[in-house]
Formats: C-alpha cells, sequence, structure tokens
C-alpha cells in the first residue's frame, strides 16, 4: 500500500514539475528582471517593491522606465515586467529631444546587440488580470523610443486620448518584435503606431542602420500602424526596413515613413507576410524613395486574410495625393508580389486586391490514377458436336440431368 502510495506522489510530482516547466516556457528569457508599475516606491525587485522614480531631478532620467533601462542595460539585458498600469508621460520625454514628448534614451548611443523583453506575465501571474497592467501613454502627444533589441509578450499597450496626433513606439533600428500576447488597444479611434527607426529624424546624426520589425501575436490580438522607417523625416534613411508579419490584426503597412519632407529610403524595403487579417492598405512606399535612391523593393506573401484589406500597392494613398508630384521622392520601380508560396485561395485574395503582378503557386504535378486489372472472366468449357452426349457424360462426369445449355453444344 506504501509502496503504492510512493509511486502516486512521484508521478504528481511529475506531473507538477511539467506543468511549471510550461508556464515557465511562455515567459522571456529571465536574466535580471525589473518590476515597474505607476506609484512603485522600491528597487523594482518585486511587484510590492516596484521601481522607484529616481531623485536626481532630471525628469527625463528618473521615470522609472528609464531607471529600469539603465541597470538592464548595465547587465547585458533582461525583462521589464509591467506588473500595474505604467504611464509614459509627456513630461519625461526631455532628453533625446529637449521639449519634446519623447521618452528615449540617449540617440545616439543605442544597444541593438542587447535585448529587453517586457511582458505583464511572470512566475505564472498575469498582472494583466490581477491587477490592470498595461503600458498605457498620457493623453499628451508622447512617443516612446526603445534603446535595444526588443521583445514584447503578453502585455497591453493603450493609446491616450491625444485625437490630433498617433502615440508611437519606436525602434530606433534596433530589432523590434511583437510576440505572443501583445495587443494594441485604441483610444479616441487611434491605435498606437509602430516605426522601425525615431518618431522625428530630423537633427539626428546619419545613421546607416536597418529597420528590422517581427509581428507574431496572434489573430485575435491587434496593432496600429506599421511603418519601416520613420514617423518623419528631414534626412534619406540609409538602411533597408525589413518587415515581417506572421500572425495580429493589423490596421496598415507601409514599407517607409509616415510623413517625409522630399526624403525616403536609399535602402531595400522588403515586406514578408506569412499570416495575419489586414485592414487598410499594405504599400511599398507611404512617404516615397529617393529619386536618386537606388532602393529595391521586395514583397512576399505566403498567407494571411485580406477580406478586408482595401488594397495592395506599390505607392499608399498618401503616396500618391502629396507627394507623386514631388521630385525629391519617387515611386519605387516596378516589382512582383511572390506568392509562390502561398495557397490558391491566398494567391487569388492578393490578385483581387492589387493591380501589381502576383506570382502564382506552382501548380501541382499531375499525377495518373492508379492501374485497374480487369475483371478475369471465369474459364468456358467448350465442346464441339462431335462428341455425344454419353461421350460428355462419361469424360466430365455429367449426369444424365445436364441441360443442353450447360453442354455448350454448337449443335444439339
Amino acid at each position: 500500500m506504501f509502496k503504492k502510495f510512493g509511486i502516486i506522489l512521484i508521478v504528481l510530482a511529475m506531473l507538477a514539475s511539467a506543468m511549471s516547466m510550461a508556464v515557465f516556457a511562455e515567459e522571456p528569457a529571465t536574466g535580471k528582471v525589473i518590476f515597474i508599475k505607476d506609484g512603485g516606491t522600491g528597487d523594482g525587485s518585486s511587484p510590492e517593491n516596484a521601481m522607484a522614480s529616481g531623485t536626481t531631478g532630471t525628469a527625463s532620467k528618473d521615470h522609472p522606465l528609464w531607471r529600469a533601462w539603465d541597470e538592464l542595460i548595465k547587465a547585458g539585458g533582461g525583462t521589464i515586467v509591467i506588473c500595474g498600469p505604467y504611464t509614459l508621460k509627456s513630461t519625461d520625454g526631455l532628453a533625446g529631444r529637449p521639449g519634446s514628448a519623447d521618452i528615449m534614451w540617449d540617440i545616439y548611443n543605442r544597444k541593438p546587440n542587447v535585448t529587453i523583453n517586457y511582458t505583464s506575465v511572470w512566475d505564472g501571474v498575469d498582472y494583466r488580470q490581477t491587477a490592470g497592467a498595461q503600458l498605457q501613454f498620457d493623453d499628451n502627444q508622447t512617443s516612446v523610443t526603445f534603446p535595444t533589441a526588443t521583445v514584447l509578450k503578453n502585455i497591453t499597450v493603450a493609446a491616450g486620448k491625444c485625437t490630433d496626433r498617433f502615440n508611437y513606439l519606436c525602434a530606433a533600428w534596433c530589432p523590434l518584435t511583437l510576440s505572443e500576447g501583445t495587443n494594441f488597444v485604441a483610444n479616441s479611434g487611434k491605435m498606437p503606431v509602430i516605426v522601425g527607426g525615431h518618431r522625428n529624424y530630423n537633427g539626428i546624426g546619419a545613421q546607416n542602420n536597418d529597420a528590422n520589425i517581427t509581428v507574431d501575436i496572434g489573430n485575435n490580438n491587434a496593432v496600429g500602424l506599421i511603418y519601416g522607417g520613420c514617423g518623419y523625416t528631414a534626412k534619406n534613411q540609409t538602411g533597408n526596413a525589413n518587415i515581417t508579419i506572421k500572425s495580429g490584426q493589423i490596421n496598415g503597412v507601409y514599407g517607409d515613413f509616415q510623413n517625409n519632407h522630399g526624403f525616403g529610403f536609399t535602402g531595400n524595403i522588403n515586406i514578408d507576410i506569412q499570416g495575419g487579417v489586414f485592414s487598410g492598405e499594405i504599400a511599398a512606399v507611404n512617404g516615397g524613395m529617393p529619386a536618386a535612391g537606388t532602393g529595391v523593393v521586395t514583397m512576399k506573401i505566403s498567407g494571411g486574410d485580406f477580406r478586408y484589406c482595401t488594397g495592395i500597392k506599390a505607392t499608399s494613398t498618401f503616396f500618391d495625393n502629396n507627394c507623386s508630384k514631388n521630385t525629391a521622392v519617387k515611386a519605387p520601380a516596378a516589382f512582383d508580389i511572390d506568392c509562390s508560396a502561398a495557397s490558391k485561395d491566398v494567391y487569388l485574395a492578393v490578385k483581387a486586391a492589387t493591380s501589381l503582378n502576383v506570382i502564382a503557386p506552382a501548380e501541382p504535378e499531375p499525377t495518373d490514377p492508379p492501374a485497374t486489372e480487369a475483371p478475369t472472366e471465369p474459364p468456358v468449357t467448350t465442346v464441339t458436336a462431335s462428341k455425344t452426349v454419353a461421350d460428355l457424360i462419361k469424360e466430365y462426369g455429367w449426369t444424365s440431368n445436364t441441360t443442353k445449355q450447360q453442354f455448350m453444344l454448337d449443335d444439339a
């Protein structure tokens, strides 16, 4: 009895361990972990001791997010757990561009080789459910620029009530990954916007850097507009823009900038759509490519739902209305949409949404149906009339009751 009970305990322990591993498998890589929320008063070591504001007197460096960045960059990376509502306030946005509402690190000292994860699920607790956790913008024209390679997972990002401008999440030309459970929430009808560079590229020194944006949040979650470049620019971007979308409700995709002043990408624009549900436009350029540029556009679509997409284009409606007569920018050279790896249904949906040439998936090789053998007829015994009935009875053992049809005689 005790032996059986011991075996049961061991099995239960193994199951508990497996369940624990399953929970932790959903969380980002650990490293150093810092908890932040509005009103924190501690050192960031736990939800109860969420990071306090600093006391340097410089607002841009005293807010808890900046302090968490500082510690994690020094530690070589780690995780920020949003364990309650955390508000991105315009009054904290004075470091990168004095007088602006950009919350950011030193714009010339970004760390693309350091990764910081952001989440609201940690150690088996979903703080979105238990504490209303979310990364939320105030009601001003506030934006945040991440200083490192960034991964968002199981986190809510909420817009403020600014009606004339968007709130921006800026990658600063560091890799930006929106992973499982990331969800953007609109306010006053607008969701936060993703850009691969900075919100404003005016006044920032030339940087030859690539933007790398990956979205795989699950189709029950949504993000705002996606731009491979910057929000606004008064300089040419000399790097490439790479956008990969695997899942999510996507409100619009543009390979370059939200707006410009006669500038654009001199590098390449690569858009790879593997899944997701799309509304609005999908366009290679919105602000245009430099007239002297040599950038190349590639667009590959292998999956996705395009029933609500308003068009898949080389140039956006904005470009057509505002930029097409600007001699400083141009439309991209003609390019094909590569649907060679798509299903037939996806290919047809893309064809219906665009006037660009679409490369069709290869037709499957025809296969011959399996050969079937003709049914074999039972052997027929044929006799000739040269034999008498008596001969047949004797030779085949027939009886005198056998009919003439059974004999199959040529001549009765």
